[in-house]
C-alpha cells in the first residue's frame, strides 16, 4: 500500500465516515496512554462492538428501511475496518482494546453505517480487536507482521468464542471491510476453506481489499444469482481511475458488481441502483451512479446526491465501499438467503 493511497484513504475516511458519527468524540490525548498488551476477554460483552442480545449500533435501522423486518435467517460475523488512523500515533503498532475513543469511533462509523446493512437478515456479532494502525499497511519494517498477527489472533479467538457458545448450528455470513477483510481472508483459509465448517458459511463479503479468484482451495467467487458458499469482493473507484496498485487489465482478482452480480463486464445504469447511506444515517440516495467491473476495480460514475462534494473531489471511494451500496447489499443478501435457506 503506497503512501499516496494512505493519504487518499484517510481523507476519504474524514469526509465519508468520520463526519457521520452520531456522537461527539473526546479529543485524544497527545500520548497514547493505554496498555496494548491487554488481551481481550471475549466472555466480556464490552469486548464486542455488536452482539444480538445487547442494544448496539448494528441494530439501527435507517428511516429509509423502516418497513424492514428482521427475518433471522443467519448469523453475521462482521469484522470492521481500521479506525486507528491518526498520523501522530503511526509509531504505535496496535490499538488497545480499552481505547474508548477508538471504540466510539468504530461504533459510530463502521458498526452503524456498515454492520447495520445486515440486520434485516440475522444476528450480528462484531468483535473488538487490537487493530493494526493504518500505517502498518505500508510499513516494511519489523513491526508490520507482528501488528497484523496480534490483531488476527484477537479475531480468531473471538470467532472461536462465537462458534463455541452462540452459533448452535446456525448458517453463517462472514462480512468484512478493509483491515477486517485482511483478517477474514486468513480466517477463512485456516478454519473454513476445505474444512467442514465451510459448509455452514453461506456467503462471505470480503470487501475493500483485492481478493484473488483462486484465493481459496475450494471456496469460489459468487458469480450468479444461484451461487452460495461463495464470496463477494470489490474496491470502489471513480470511472477512469488508475494507480500503481490497480490494473484495468487484471483478470486474476475477483470483482463483484453489487448492483447486478450477473453483469461482469458492462455498465449497470443508475436506474437499478438502490439506496446509498452516507453522512446522515436516516437519509438515503437512490440512483446515484452507474457501476461496472473494470479489471481489479469496481468503477462508478461520479455520485450525484445532495451535498455531493465528495463525488467531485474524491476518486478513491474505499471508505464508501459498503455505504455506497447499502441498499443493494441489504436487498441482495435477503433475497439470496431466502432462496438458499427457505427454497423460495
Amino acid at each position: 500500500m503506497t503512501r499516496r493511497f494512505v493519504f487518499v484513504f484517510q481523507f476519504a475516511m474524514i469526509i465519508i465516515i468520520a463526519t457521520t458519527s452520531c456522537g461527539t468524540h473526546t479529543k485524544m490525548p497527545i500520548a497514547y496512554p493505554y496498555n496494548v498488551s491487554i488481551v481481550p476477554n471475549y466472555d466480556d460483552p464490552q469486548n464486542w462492538a455488536a452482539l444480538p442480545f445487547l442494544k448496539d449500533n448494528a441494530d439501527s435501522i435507517s428511516a429509509a428501511f423502516e418497513g424492514d423486518v428482521n427475518e433471522d435467517l443467519c448469523d453475521v460475523f462482521f469484522l470492521y475496518p481500521t479506525s486507528f488512523t491518526e498520523e501522530r500515533f503511526r509509531s504505535v503498532s496496535n490499538s488497545a482494546i480499552d481505547d474508548t475513543v477508538i471504540n466510539s469511533k468504530t461504533d459510530n462509523s463502521s458498526i452503524l453505517y456498515q454492520a447495520s446493512v445486515f440486520n434485516g437478515v440475522g444476528r450480528i456479532y462484531a468483535p473488538r480487536y487490537r487493530q493494526a494502525h493504518i500505517y502498518r499497511y505500508y510499513d516494511k519494517g519489523p513491526n508490520q507482521l507482528p501488528a497484523f498477527e496480534l490483531a488476527y489472533q484477537d479475531v480468531k479467538r473471538s470467532f472461536l468464542k462465537y462458534l463455541r457458545d452462540w452459533n448452535n448450528g446456525r448458517p453463517i455470513v462472514i462480512a468484512a471491510h478493509s483491515q477486517g477483510t485482511t483478517h477474514a481472508v486468513r480466517l477463512v483459509k485456516e478454519m473454513m476453506d476445505g474444512h467442514e465448517l465451510g459448509n455452514k458459511i453461506i456467503y462471505m463479503y470480503l470487501i475493500g481489499m483485492p481478493v484473488k479468484k483462486r484465493e481459496f482451495k475450494e471456496i469460489r467467487p459468487c458469480e450468479s444469482d444461484s451461487s452460495s458458499n461463495c464470496f463477494y469482493s470489490w474496491r470502489t473507484f471513480r470511472k477512469g481511475y488508475t494507480n500503481d496498485y490497480t490494473n484495468i487489465n487484471e483478470t486474476g482478482i475477483h470483482v463483484t458488481n453489487p448492483v447486478d452480480i450477473n453483469n461482469s463486464s458492462g455498465w449497470t445504469g443508475p436506474s437499478l441502483k438502490r439506496e446509498a447511506i452516507l453522512w446522515k444515517f436516516n437519509v438515503a440516495y437512490k440512483n446515484a451512479h452507474s457501476t461496472r467491473v473494470m479489471g481489479d476495480m469496481l468503477w462508478i460514475s461520479r455520485p450525484r446526491f445532495k451535498g455531493g462534494i465528495v463525488g467531485v473531489f474524491i476518486k478513491n471511494y474505499h471508505a464508501g465501499d459498503i455505504n455506497l451500496f447499502y441498499g443493494d447489499i441489504r436487498n441482495d443478501i435477503r433475497k439470496r438467503l431466502k432462496l438458499v435457506l427457505q427454497g423460495n
